[in-house]
């Protein structure tokens, strides 16, 4: 994590390959990641999403964001013509010693998730103060 990192772009994908018990489809949501000085911010697209339908779960360095969103937005009607995919989230992230895990925070508000990604103290920058003599 340093100022020289690089910003990569991922382009749109499922996750890998899992065994389900449900035959849903499962998109892999659009995630950025942007660097603080004392954190990391992942902010993930997961409309539909709330509170009660979003888990986020830390096992062995790996943090997964997964969502289950409503069954369809048409209960009325026939429809004519259809885009839209009902889905659920899901997308892992290996997490670094780096990273405080005991303070890490979440929060998901008008389809958009936000994960705060506490850097541990030897992690942060910092100024070391010069004594004269």
């Amino acid at each position: 994590m340093s100022k020289e990192t690089q910003v990569a772009t991922k382009p749109e994908s499922t996750p890998q390959k899992v065994e389900r018990t449900k035959n849903r489809t499962v998109f892999a949501p659009a995630v950025d990641i942007v660097e603080r000085e004392d954190a990391l911010l992942l902010e993930a697209d997961v409309p539909g999403a709330t509170e009660a339908n979003t888990e986020i779960t830390l096992e062995n360095g790996v943090l997964t964001i997964r969502a289950e969103t409503a069954k369809d937005v048409h209960t009325e009607g026939t429809p004519w013509m259809r885009e839209y995919v009902a889905g659920d989230f899901e997308r892992s992230f290996t997490i670094s010693d780096e990273i405080d895990q005991e303070k890490i925070e979440a929060r998901v508000r008008d389809g958009v998730l936000s994960v705060l990604l506490p850097k541990s103290a030897p992690a942060r920058p910092q100024k070391i103060k010069v004594h004269a003599g």
